[in-house]
């Protein structure tokens, strides 16, 4: 699930690729991405641009033109992502070990 945005933070974060391309991004835009929300919480509140390792410019710009797309599309359960990537979850604990 997509963590909500809270009205006290910053509408916009700025963002630092690899290759030291900027990015002003919209709160609500990174909320779509687990990966970036996650970094934000563990970096906390920063004036500066916050570094994406290993991401370039190019890559990051094609993400974050994903999550503006998508900003507004009602979240989905994990289980619903799974199946749309056509992927299978087993559970351990419906599996007969006799």
């Amino acid at each position: 699930l997509v963590p909500a945005v809270s009205m006290d933070e910053p509408p916009v974060v700025k963002l630092m690729s690899s290759d030291n391309v900027e990015f002003a991004v919209e709160r609500k835009v990174i909320a779509m991405s687990a990966t970036i929300s996650n970094l934000l919480e563990d970096i906390g509140e920063s004036e500066s641009a916050i570094p994406i390792p290993n991401i370039t410019g190019a890559t990051l710009a094609k993400v974050l033109d994903f999550c503006k797309t998508h900003k507004d599309d009602a979240p989905i359960s994990e289980e619903e992502a799974l199946q749309q990537r056509g992927q299978v979850h087993f559970h351990t604990s419906s599996l007969s070990l006799s």
